[in-house]
C-alpha cells in the first residue's frame, strides 16, 4: 500500500488562538519565534476548528501585494494508473494544506486525490542531509486510492481528501514528530484492486515519511475518510463515513492512540444492524477534552436514528452527552452536516451572558448556533446563509465551516441572494452578541464556497469556484483575488504565506510580492 520515496529537485507546546477557550493541540509543533507566524498544524488550525492564524504578516493593508511565491505554484502529480478508461482519476487538492516546523524546518503536508501525501519545502530545508528550497517536494508516500459508487472500472476514484495532523507522540518509547493521515483503499498505485482492502489512517514519520503505525478503520470502498483528524486529549479523532450513499455505512467517531494506532474508544451514530448518520466533516475539542460532531443521512434501519442529521457532543471517551437531530420539516433531500463545527463564544444578543457557541452549517441552507452546556435544547440562533439543496457542488446549501477570529463569525455557502443579485456563493460576517444581521456579505460569482473559511486579524479567505477570495474581514471588501482551475479544498496561511490546493493538483502559495 505504502510507496515512499525522496524526490530531490521536484521544483514545481501549544498553539494559540485569539478565542476566549483555548485548545491544545498534542506534541510540541508551535508557533515559531522571531515574528516568521505560526504554524498550521491541522485542519482549521486547532483543536476548536477556529480557521483562525493569531499572526499578522499578511494584513489587509499589503494583501494587493500578493504574488505566487518563487517556485510556486508546485505540480503534485505521481503516475498513479487508473484503474480504467472510464474512471475518474485525477491530482485533484481537496486537503487543506497543513503547515509545521520540524527539526527546523518549515514543510507543508498535502494529500491528493493521486493517492499521495506530500510534503514540501516551505523556505530552506535540510532533511536527511539534502538541501531542499521552497517548492521543492521532500518526500511523497502513496497512501492509497478509493473506488466509489461504480466500484473499481466505473467511477471517482478518490485518494487523499482530508487535511493531516503534525504532532508529536511516543513510538517504542521515542518522540517522534508524526504526520497523521487518513488514507488506505481498493487502489493500488499500478490500479490494480487491493483484495480485502481497508479504510486506514497512517502514521508517518513527519520529517522523513516513514511509516510509524497504520490502523484499518473499515472495509474499502464501502469506508472511506472524509474526515480529517482531531488532535485533542493526548488522542486522535477521526470521523467514519462512507465513500458515498452506495451503500451507506454505519458512520461514527474513533478515538486512536497516538502512539500505536490501537482503537481506544469507538462511538456508532446508529444502531446495531442499521446505516447512515455518517461523519463526513472533522470533530472538534473544547477545553474540557468534549468532542463534537455533526452528521449525514439517515440509512437503511428498522428503527429511528436520533444521531442522524444532527449536532452531537461527545466525551472524550466517546460517550454521549448531548445532541440535537434537525427537524424533518427543516431537511432537504439528501440532507446532511457534510460540516466541521466551530467553536466560538459569544452572547448571542446584547443583554445575554456570555457562553460557549458551536455554529454549523446544514446542507438546507442554515447555520446553526448552538449553546455547547445545552445543546440538546436545540439551536439559539438559525441563520439563513444559502439557498437548500441536495448538492452543494451546484450551490445548494452549505458544506463550508465558518472561521472565528475571536471577535466575530465568518460563514460562507452556496446560492443566495444579496441586495437583490443572485450570487452561486457568498461570504458574511456575524457578531457572536448580537447574532441575526451580518455585519456584511459579500456575493462571489465564481461558484459556491465549498472549503472552510480561513481568517487572520484582517483577513477573511475563501475560495469560490476557480477563485481564491481575500477580503477585508472588517468591510468585507475584495483585497486579492487570483484565478486556477478550481478550489474543492480550503486555503491555510502560516508565516506570512496563503496556501491552497487546485482541482488540477497544483500546490499554490503567495506571499507578499512574491517573496
Amino acid at each position: 500500500m505504502l510507496r515512499t520515496q525522496t524526490r530531490i529537485g521536484f521544483a514545481c507546546a501549544a498553539v494559540l488562538t485569539a478565542a476566549v477557550i483555548a485548545w491544545q493541540v498534542l506534541g510540541a509543533v508551535a508557533a515559531a519565534a522571531g515574528g516568521t507566524g505560526n504554524d498550521w498544524p491541522q485542519y482549521l488550525q486547532n483543536a476548536g476548528r477556529s480557521g483562525f492564524t493569531s499572526e499578522s504578516l499578511l494584513t489587509s493593508s499589503n494583501a494587493a501585494s500578493l504574488q505566487a511565491k518563487g517556485g510556486w505554484p508546485v505540480p503534485l502529480a505521481n503516475g498513479a494508473v487508473c484503474p480504467s478508461s472510464k474512471d475518474y482519476c485525477s491530482n485533484l487538492i481537496a486537503s487543506q494544506p497543513v503547515i509545521a516546523t520540524v527539526a527546523g524546518n518549515q514543510l507543508v503536508y498535502a494529500g491528493s486525490w493521486n493517492g499521495d501525501e506530500y510534503a514540501i519545502c516551505a523556505t530552506t530545508c535540510s532533511v536527511g542531509g539534502q538541501a531542499y528550497i521552497s517548492g521543492q517536494v521532500v518526500w511523497s508516500v502513496y497512501a492509497g486510492r478509493s473506488s466509489g459508487c461504480g466500484g473499481p472500472l466505473n467511477s471517482r476514484i478518490n485518494g487523499v481528501t482530508g487535511a493531516a495532523a503534525v504532532g508529536t507522540a511516543l513510538i517504542n518509547g521515542v518522540a517522534r514528530d508524526v504526520v497523521y493521515v487518513g488514507a488506505g483503499g481498493d487502489i493500488a498505485f499500478d490500479g490494480s484492486v487491493i483484495p480485502g482492502a481497508s479504510s486506514q489512517m497512517l502514521a508517518l514519520d513527519a520529517l522523513t515519511g516513514a511509516l510509524l503505525w497504520s490502523a484499518p478503520l473499515g472495509s474499502a470502498s464501502n469506508h472511506y475518510l472524509w474526515s480529517s483528524p482531531l488532535l485533542a486529549n493526548g488522542s486522535l479523532y477521526i470521523g467514519i463515513a462512507s465513500t458515498d450513499d452506495c451503500p451507506l455505512i454505519p458512520g461514527g467517531v474513533v478515538r486512536l492512540d497516538t502512539g500505536t494506532g490501537s482503537v481506544v474508544n469507538t462511538f456508532t451514530t446508529v444502531p446495531s444492524g442499521c446505516t447512515g448518520a455518517s461523519v463526513w466533516g472533522s470533530p472538534a475539542a473544547d477545553s474540557a477534552g468534549n468532542i463534537y460532531v455533526a452528521t449525514g443521512n439517515n440509512g437503511s434501519c428498522g428503527s429511528s436514528e436520533p444521531y442522524a442529521e444532527a449536532v452531537l457532543k461527545l466525551s472524550a471517551s466517546l460517550g454521549v452527552v448531548a445532541h440535537w437531530q434537525v427537524p424533518a420539516s427543516q431537511s432537504v433531500s439528501d440532507g446532511d452536516f457534510g460540516n466541521t463545527p466551530t467553536l466560538f463564544t459569544g452572547t448571542v444578543t446584547h443583554t445575554g451572558a456570555l457562553r460557549s457557541l458551536l455554529g454549523v452549517a446544514n446542507k438546507n441552507g442554515y447555520y446553526y448556533v448552538f449553546d455547547t452546556a445545552k445543546l440538546s435544547s436545540g439551536p439559539v440562533r438559525r441563520l439563513h446563509v444559502a439557498r437548500g439543496g441536495s448538492d452543494p457542488e451546484l450551490g445548494g446549501g452549505s458544506i463550508s465551516p465558518s472561521s472565528w477570529d475571536g471577535f466575530h463569525i465568518f460563514v460562507a455557502g452556496g446560492n443566495t441572494t444579496i441586495g437583490g443579485v443572485s450570487y452561486p456563493g457568498s461570504v458574511r460576517e456575524y457578531d457572536p452578541n448580537n447574532l441575526g444581521t451580518p455585519l456584511w456579505q459579500q456575493g462571489l460569482k465564481g461558484g459556491p464556497v465549498l472549503g472552510a473559511v480561513t481568517t487572520d486579524p484582517t483577513l477573511a479567505v475563501a475560495s469560490a469556484g476557480a477563485f481564491v477570495n481575500v477580503l477585508n474581514s472588517a468591510t468585507g471588501v475584495q483585497a486579492f483575488k487570483d484565478v486556477a482551475s478550481g478550489f474543492y479544498g480550503a486555503p491555510s496561511i502560516a508565516h506570512g504565506v496563503l496556501y491552497e490546493g487546485d482541482t488540477a493538483g497544483n500546490l499554490h502559495a503567495w506571499s507578499v510580492n512574491g517573496l
